[in-house]
């Protein structure tokens, strides 16, 4: 949400159509009080002036949700590309974990969030759904994140002794389960953004805004999870069986 403010504040203020008027306005008052003072210089000066502070004022008052909306349309587009090369490179690791559910929720994640950016992109109220547009990342993030956990458990699993192989790979099988209840729900939150979109309400989103919070709590209690198993004595026994 910062970043978003941040890039508004600067498209307003520090756009050329802006920034360049000023600029000249202000060369203008420099010759001029070069020169000894120009009439016309001073003229040229305050017509500039005033030009780009006309233009800036017209912008945050009348361009402020529009500037906002190709902001974040900007902004969404940088991730995504970020994005995809990363799940791109994710996609090829968990191909080595020797467990079809990775990739298939992967593949799942990915299907669930492109439906989301396409029903955001088309929408008419994006500053509205901006809260639920975070949520969604957010969760989105977090048990990709958690599919990437995975597969250091199975790395982890690889050369260690038997007792110790079964316990990490108990928790690792906790968190596949839990990383399919965070895609469950984010499937049906999105489900919901989409037919709200569909049928252009804007109506209330704290239903919607539930179904995240639901998802989110399943993606915190994992990562506890997964935490909780990294300070315990089954981690000290598997990095010393390690080393």
């Amino acid at each position: 949400m910062k970043d978003v403010r941040r890039r508004v504040m600067s498209e307003i203020f520090l756009a050329p159509s802006v920034v360049l008027p000023l600029v000249a306005g202000a060369t203008s008052w420099l010759l001029s009080w070069g020169a000894g003072g120009s009439s016309w210089l001073n003229l040229a000066g305050l017509v500039s002036t005033v030009g780009g502070l006309g233009w800036m004022a017209t912008r945050w008052i009348f361009q402020v949700e529009s500037i906002t909306e190709q902001v974040m349309e900007d902004m969404r587009n940088q991730e995504v590309q970020k994005q995809n090369a990363e799940l791109d490179q994710l996609a090829q690791l968990l191909l080595k974990d020797r467990d079809h559910r990775t990739e298939d929720y992967l593949i799942l994640l990915r299907t669930i969030k492109g439906r989301f950016d396409d029903a955001r992109s088309k929408s008419k109220h994006g500053i509205r759904f901006l809260e639920v547009s975070e949520r969604v990342d957010e969760l989105f993030r977090a048990t990709i994140g958690q599919l990437r956990r995975t597969y250091q458990l199975y790395e982890l699993s690889r050369n260690i002794s038997p007792e110790t192989r079964k316990s990490i790979l108990q928790q690792r099988e906790n968190v596949m389960n839990e990383i399919k209840a965070s895609i469950d729900h984010l499937e049906t939150a999105v489900s919901h953004f989409t037919t709200m979109q569909e049928r252009n309400q804007t109506g209330d989103l704290s239903a919607l805004r539930d179904e995240l919070d639901t998802s989110l709590r399943v993606a915190q209690r994992t990562e506890e999870r997964l935490r909780e198993m990294e300070g315990s004595g089954n981690w000290n026994t598997v990095t010393r069986e390690m080393q």
